[in-house]
């Protein structure tokens, strides 16, 4: 296993950032505006892989609870 250098953790930041954007986007026509605290917990995901079970499963629960009760 190969140390995270800056590059990968760009690459990391910039995966976060664009699945943080996608599940605002689908979470606002599925659920609604998201209350602060939701949004705010979505800031602090700082897991890619999680990030993007988050956005598999964002067709199959039924509020930004749920959702973000996936690991």
């Amino acid at each position: 296993m190969h140390k995270k250098v800056a590059w990968d953790e760009a690459v990391d930041e910039g995966q976060l950032k664009m699945g943080r954007r996608a599940i605002l986007s689908q979470g606002r026509h599925l659920f609604g505006e998201p209350p602060p605290k939701i949004e705010a917990a979505l800031t602090t995901v700082d897991d890619p892989e999680r990030m993007g079970r988050m956005l598999d499963a964002i067709l199959n629960v039924k509020s930004w609870k749920e959702l973000l009760a996936v690991k």
